[in-house]
């Protein structure tokens, strides 16, 4: 299972079943994260930036982004 969203569905799905908290954004960076961070090998978050889909343009937006829903 090599294709990103596909795995962050599946990270997803499992970590929602134990999180009871109502705001459901901090989940999905999470699930992002691991995701990216499965797919690239790397420790690094510009490595993890071709895993991870954005509307960020500019290389600045993409570093500090909060929010990767």
């Amino acid at each position: 299972m090599s294709h990103p969203t596909q795995l962050y569905g599946q990270l997803f799905g499992f970590l929602r079943q134990y999180c009871r908290a109502q705001d459901l954004r901090h989940l999905k960076a999470l699930a992002w994260m691991v995701s990216a961070l499965i797919c690239s090998g790397q420790l690094s978050l510009p490595a993890w930036e071709p895993y991870v889909p954005s509307r960020a343009t500019k290389a600045q937006s993409v570093e500090r982004r909060g929010d990767v829903c």
